[in-house]
This record gives C-alpha cells, structure tokens and sequence, in this order.
C-alpha cells in the first residue's frame, strides 16, 4: 500500500487526527522508530499512554524506544508493566530477553526463554536458540565431564540440564491423527 514510511506516516497521522483514540499511534510510533527517529515517537506514545490504561501496547511500544535509545533500565520497566497487564505477553517476553542478552545476563536470557516456551511450546525460533544454548554450553563443559585416562565411560558425569520442565514440554508426543475412511453413500435413483 505504501511505498515508504514518510506516505505510511503521513496516512497515520491523518487518521490520528480523524479520530485521536485511535491505536494507530501505535504504528506511527513504531514507524518513527524504524526511521531513528525516537524522540518523536516517545512523545507520541507518552500524549496516549495515560488513556490506554489497561493496554499493555504503549508500554511495548515505549519500551522499543527505550531499547533503540540504550536505555535498558526504562526499557526493562516498561516491559514489567507490559507482563503484569498481559502476563502471557510473547513479545514483551522476548524483549526482556533481548535486554538481557544485551547485557550479559546469560542464565537470566535462559530463564526467560524457557518461561516463552512453557507459554508457547511450539515457538520454533526459541526452542532453536535455546537448543544453540544448551549445545553450546555443553560444548564449554565437556572437557570437564570426559573420563579421565583408564576410567570406564559409562563412569562419566552426564551434562545436568536445568530445562527439564521447558523439555519436557516441547517433548510431549504429538497426537495421534487417526485417518478414517469416508464411505459414500450411493445416491438413489
């Protein structure tokens, strides 16, 4: 529909002006993220922020300005506002964990991935990170869980996972899908 953001941008801010309550506020902001432009979409969120209680929206939204602007901390609350109004929030989940990520905090990225996975246990690209996490922490360790010289492999500290209940989930068997015949009933003359 548009070819660039400054046309999208446009339409959205007419439509605001049509009707103020609206949520596209929500996708201005979002735009003028994209385009760097931070500050302006900070203040959008923040004129709106006070009549969208009970949304956890605007605080997404302000919480991504804060994340382009390196300011983690109000990002980081924000997103607890986010979850604390829709705990089953994916996307503010998975922005605490880019946060986190960011800053180092490896076991909490871990925590945090395994909770979006007990929530949604199909969520490929989690379970894909997680599996890349795990193998690779596998791989730092194993040097200290191989046998010593002479001793019997069976003998060998197995790896402790600490995702046995985010496993266990994505383990679940699927169910099983019973084909059934269709019979079809000739028509009578």
């Amino acid at each position: 529909m548009f070819h660039n953001y400054t046309e999208e941008i446009a339409w959205l801010r007419s439509k605001l002006e049509q009707n103020p309550n609206s949520m596209l506020y929500a996708r201005l902001a979002d735009r003028y993220i994209q385009m760097d432009e931070i500050e302006t979409a900070e203040q959008i969120v923040k004129d709106r922020i006070a009549s969208q209680n009970g949304y956890s929206t605007p605080h997404l939204i302000l919480a991504k300005c804060f994340i382009k602007a390196n300011r983690f901390d109000e990002a980081d609350q924000e997103l607890k506002k986010a979850i604390q109004i829709e705990p089953n929030c994916l996307q503010a989940r998975k922005l605490q964990c880019d946060i986190k990520e960011r800053i180092g905090m490896d076991a909490e990225v871990r925590s945090g991935y395994e909770a979006i996975l007990a929530l949604d246990p199909l969520d490929a690209a989690t379970k894909q990170f997680l599996d890349l996490v795990n193998s690779s922490q596998e791989e730092t360790f194993a040097p200290l869980m191989e046998p010593e010289f002479g001793e019997e492999t069976e003998a060998a500290v197995e790896p402790v996972s600490e995702l046995t209940d985010a496993a266990e989930v994505i383990a679940e068997p699927e169910p099983e899908i019973l084909e059934t015949e269709s019979v079809v009933e000739p028509e009578a003359d």
